[in-house]
Order: structure tokens, then sequence, then C-alpha cells
């Protein structure tokens, strides 16, 4: 039986990894390590939230109201956000498939042909919602990516988070995970299935890009490679480049597998916005509600 905890902790810990990693994004690993040591002399460290938990609170809440994914609704919620100037500082693909959006472009026309993982990144609630079902996540996850990211490397890249998170809601165990998921994600991209598969061995190195191919199976390695919340979330940070989404996808893994549903017991303590953390318990709550209802 799955718990409600369970999509807390899952969302909690993408949020918080979001917002753990956002100061580090963009540094070498250089700087990283120079501003963690600074962060933990003080103790305490100010952050806010991206827009990765903003377009994952915004997939989830549209999948909370129509139950099964609607890519006219998610594109609708998507446009209106950016119209209000609600969801800012996207990345270089989302930015022009929003902008194509806000033309009054379709969803099935608003898609850029391009491999970063700004699809990859929001697609966790599609894997926790739908994991009753793998042909479901792989199809719902594909599918919600092309309103933003048509490239392969994109689509395989949300297909292989949306996967995992839904393989650690079944408990399934990691090799358990990376058997199921390597078999299931060589459909979409012989590529990135290769990477993942050497994340799960530990062998993957990143390079330090946006790519689809680069930050999801550096996210898969830090959360298989990792003890707890706290060390997955600095693995992330201490690879430099897309720091924010590493820590966000592999936080919410980790958090996930051990149900981690309040602020963790961090070494740093986060200084964010209440308001937004009671937002994504109240998202979480709600998408269990309709997992409960569908499965």
């Amino acid at each position: 039986m799955v718990r409600e905890d369970a999509f807390v902790g899952a969302l909690m810990g993408f949020a918080l990894g979001d917002a753990f990693g956002a100061p580090f994004e963009g540094f070498s690993r250089e700087e990283v390590e120079r501003r963690l040591k600074h962060f933990e002399s003080k103790g305490k460290m100010s952050s806010e939230f991206t827009d990765d938990t903003l377009q994952m609170l915004i997939l989830a809440e549209s999948l909370a109201n129509t139950i099964y994914f609607n890519p006219s609704d998610f594109a609708e919620r998507l446009r209106m956000y950016y119209e209000t100037g609600k969801l800012k500082k996207t990345g270089p693909t989302s930015s022009q498939a929003l902008e194509r959006l806000k033309l009054g472009y379709s969803w099935k026309e608003s898609g850029i042909d391009s491999g970063t993982c700004g699809s990859a990144m929001r697609v966790a609630p599609v894997g926790l919602l739908y994991s009753f079902d793998l042909n479901l996540v792989e199809e719902y996850s594909a599918l919600q990516s092309i309103v933003t990211h048509t490239g392969k490397e994109a689509i395989a890249g949300c297909v292989a988070v949306a996967l995992t998170y839904a393989l650690i809601l079944k408990g399934l165990g990691i090799s358990e995970i990376r058997k199921e998921l390597v078999r299931r994600l060589k459909a979409f991209d012989a590529y990135t299935t290769l990477l993942v598969d050497r994340a799960f061995l530990g062998e993957f190195e990143y390079r330090g890009t946006i790519l689809a191919s680069d930050v999801v199976p550096a996210a898969i390695q830090c959360f298989v490679y990792s003890e707890s919340f706290e060390d997955c979330l600095r693995k992330s940070v201490s690879l430099g480049g897309d720091t924010d989404s590493i820590a966000a996808i592999a936080g919410g893994m980790k958090s996930l597998q051990s149900c981690i549903s309040e602020e963790c017991d961090l070494k740093i303590s986060l200084k964010i916005d209440v308001d937004c953390l009671d937002r994504v318990k109240e998202v979480a709550k709600k998408l269990w509600k309709v997992y409960e209802f569908i499965s």
C-alpha cells in the first residue's frame, strides 16, 4: 500500500534539492566546494526555489485536476504562469516554447527540437501518479515533454526520471530498477540508455551541461551512490553545472526511498519560502488522493 507520506516525501525532497542546489548553479566544482565551506561555517544558507519546482508543481496540479494527463491543460497552465510573470528564469528551450504558447501555438507545435533537461526535471509527478502502470508512465512522461522539448534525448531523459520514481515507489531494489529501466529505455534512445546504465554502475562522468543525457544520469548516480538525503544533495551540488536540477531530481528520488516528509536535518539550514513548502505538501497530498482513486 502506497502511503500519502511517500508522495509528500518525494515532492518535498525534490523542492528542497532544488533550493539547496540553486546557489551553486553554473559554478565550477572548485567554486562549489569553496561556497559549501563558507555556508557550513555560517550554518545557514538563504535560497529560493527555481522554475524546476514551479514547473513540477504546475504539472502535478494539472495531473491532479485532469486525472489522466491532458497536454492541452498542462500547456495552458504553463502559458498562463508565463504570461503573468510567475514563471521566471526558465532555460533556453523552455523559454522558446513558452513564447510559442504565448503567441497562440498549440501544444503540438510549441515544442523545440532540443535535448536539454527542462522537461525531465519536472516529470516526477508522472512517475508517482501512474506508478501502477509503467506503460502509462512512459507514454505520459514523453507526451508532457513535447509541449516544450521534442528532442529524443530530452524525451528519453523524461522517461528515465519518471520510471525511476515509479520503480522506487513500487518498492524495487536498485538492481531491479536498473534492469527494468534499461530494458524499457532502449525503445526511446540507445545513447541515453547507455549513460543511465553507466550511472547505475557508478561509471558516469558529468560534463557540466544542461543536456538531459548529462543531467539525468548524473542525478541517478547521486541517488544510487549516496547514503542519506543530505549526502545525496551534497554529491549533487559538488558536480557543479546544473546543480539545482541534479539535486532536485536526485533529492526527490532519495527522499522517496526513505519517505522523508519534513524539512531534513541538514548541517546547512535552508532559509526558504515556507508558503511554497506548504504548497508542495498540499499538491503532493492532492496527487496522492488521485492515485488512491485511479490505482
